[in-house]
């Protein structure tokens, strides 16, 4: 990412009710033009569904020029979206980029929110998983702290298995500060017999990370 100045990137928010529309948009339109899904796919409506996000989690948006160009949806404990993380541990899902709003650093910051909900929080690392062939979202992820983890990857089918990731969390990390929120309680993490994502026309989708390199 080439940026001339921090206040060139995108403002960072908690998602509104009149974001609700075009996050869902931004992030069908994420999965669709990333080949993960068609357009008619079942799993369309879950991803539209941006209140109940909101309702279970918390989803922030990257704004530029006023307009909702990226959104991330940051699982605190607790929170029923969760499907990797330990109490100890933030995760996030359904990190995507307006494709016509890509590098212009929203995804970059978007995760950076989610590290600083975590120091917030008081949680020692943030875990995600990713399809293997989303090398530029991975160069991302490693431009951030992440590496690979593992005992946090799964089979969706016999074709496909999903790369784990996991990052400490700095408490001396500089991000630019957001709305602190709520936790949403404990849950424990789901036994090793349980699989991660949402269903998408009968397969169980991941929670990965939909922006292409810095990409966002």
């Amino acid at each position: 990412m080439n940026l001339a100045s921090v206040s060139e990137l995108p403002a960072i928010r908690l998602a509104e009710p009149g974001d609700f529309e075009p996050v869902a948009a931004l992030t069908v339109r994420a999965y669709v033009d990333a080949g993960l899904l068609g357009a008619d796919d079942g799993y369309v409506a879950e991803l539209r569904d941006v209140a109940t996000r909101c309702a279970s989690a918390e989803v922030w948006v990257a704004i530029d020029s006023e307009r909702v160009i990226g959104s991330v949806t940051f699982c605190p404990p607790g929170s029923p979206l969760r499907e990797l993380g330990t109490d100890g541990e933030g995760e996030f899902r359904m990190l995507a980029v307006d494709p016509d709003a890509r590098g212009r650093g929203a995804g970059r910051v978007l995760v950076e929110r989610c590290f600083h909900r975590c120091r917030e929080l008081g949680l020692a690392e943030l875990v995600l998983c990713s399809m293997p062939t989303m090398t530029a979202a991975h160069r991302l992820y490693e431009s951030l702290g992440f590496a690979r983890d593992e005992s946090l990857d799964w089979d969706v089918d016999a074709q496909l298995r999903l790369w784990g990731f996991r990052a400490v969390v700095s408490v001396g990390a500089a991000t630019r500060p957001g709305q602190p929120t709520p936790s949403l309680g404990a849950r424990p993490r789901p036994g090793s017999n349980s699989q991660p994502g949402a269903t998408i026309g009968g397969r169980t989708q991941p929670p990965e990370d939909l922006s292409s390199e810095e990409t966002s």
